[in-house]
């Protein structure tokens, strides 16, 4: 069994009770930093960056800004490192508010 089949198998259900509880808040457009944090800790980085992304576009949120500008910098996670955006997530998180 690979290793993306245990991961799945072990983040299955925090995720569906992530989505879940989303879903039945009739906020489900709107995303904040905690919630970035909680699907962060409890599903994958992923999962964290798609809310953060989205309370950053929606509600010019600060934090979210912030936190997806360190993830870019950060260049010991090739994944992830794109000084570009980071740049740009630096700026806007600047310029917010």
């Amino acid at each position: 069994m690979g290793i993306g089949r245990i991961l799945a198998r072990r983040f299955w259900l925090p995720g569906a009770i992530l989505a879940a509880s989303l879903a039945a808040s009739g906020s489900a457009a709107q995303a904040s930093y905690s919630d970035g944090v909680a699907a962060f800790h409890n599903v994958s980085l992923e999962a964290g960056i798609r809310y953060w992304r989205k309370a950053a576009w929606q509600d010019d949120d600060f934090l979210s800004e912030m936190r997806l500008a360190d993830i870019y910098a950060n260049a010991s996670d090739s994944h992830y490192y794109d000084p570009v955006e980071a740049y740009v997530w630096y700026y806007l998180a600047a310029n917010s508010g």
